[in-house]
């Protein structure tokens, strides 16, 4: 495999990897994900014993989930960019497996 080839195909993994954290973005239902996370944890902790240390660990990991969501709901107000740079990326994965297959004849 030449230089060009093997450039070209991380070219193609890179693209390809931001691609998929585009539609995972895109894709996603954080403020869905929220709710249902808001609801499952009023249910759990009225269940569980009151100033239990169990209470409080249950508690920060459900708060790094839900904070994790409101990134994720964040970076989706930018949808019209992440569909511009999808669509960019496309048009350079398509560029790259074109000359690609020009190498490889």
């Amino acid at each position: 495999m030449t230089i060009k080839e093997k450039v070209a195909v991380e070219s193609i993994s890179r693209i390809e990897k931001r691609l998929e954290e585009i539609d995972n973005i895109l894709n996603a239902s954080p403020l869905l994900d929220i709710l249902k996370l808001d609801e499952e944890v009023s249910v759990t902790v009225k269940k569980m014993k009151v100033g239990s240390k169990e209470i409080l660990e249950y508690l920060e990991s459900k708060i790094n989930q839900r904070k994790e969501l409101l990134l994720l709901a964040g970076k989706q107000q930018k949808t019209l960019e992440l569909i511009d740079e999808k669509v960019k990326l496309e048009g350079e994965r398509v560029g790259l497996e074109n000359e690609l297959f020009r190498l490889r004849r």
